[in-house]
């Protein structure tokens, strides 16, 4: 959300930011790390709950590493809901499973002496990662079409316009 916020300030833009994660201590550490001009609103708790009242209608939905831990209707409802929830679009980023990515992250954990705990964590995110077919059946069971792209670091991107004039975006 700080690469978000920094991108719309550069472009003379005013972005108000959300981000939700069930770890407590996310927000506390993301409330730590953020500068204190970004106007970004850290809150711990359950994407699916109802959004608040009080929140304006959301732009856009951006996912980062999250779809990964959910079962595969539980993505189809994630693409379902970011759908639901967004005025503009939605952009989900991941990682993509392929031996590549969980031998060579478990080499690069070996090389740079990572804790064991983060190198198994990372290790298990890659295992239940998805390739692009998948992505695809997920879309298909969503009934949405959307944009996949490979990216480096082993990731898909996943993503959807709504609008044709923030199509400058991608």
């Amino acid at each position: 959300m700080r690469a978000i916020a920094r991108r719309a300030d550069k472009r003379g833009m005013r972005a108000f930011l959300w981000g939700i994660d069930l770890n407590p201590r996310s927000a506390e550490t993301a409330r730590e790390a953020t500068p204190s001009w970004m106007d970004i609103r850290y809150q711990t708790g359950d994407v699916f709950d109802p959004i608040n009242d009080l929140c304006p209608p959301v732009d856009f939905v951006v996912s980062s590493h999250f779809t990964h831990h959910l079962t595969d209707d539980g993505v189809v409802g994630f693409l379902r809901w970011a759908e639901a929830n967004s005025v503009r679009g939605w952009h989900i980023a991941d990682l993509h499973r392929s031996a590549v990515a969980f031998y060579g992250f478990q080499l690069l954990g070996a090389a740079m002496g990572w804790h064991r705990i983060t190198v198994n964590d990372g290790v298990i995110s890659i295992a239940r990662a998805f390739r692009r077919q998948e992505w695809q059946t997920h879309l298909d069971k969503a009934d949405l079409h959307a944009d996949i792209a490979w990216r480096m670091g082993f990731r898909y991107c996943v993503s959807r316009i709504k609008l044709a004039e923030y199509q400058g975006w991608k």
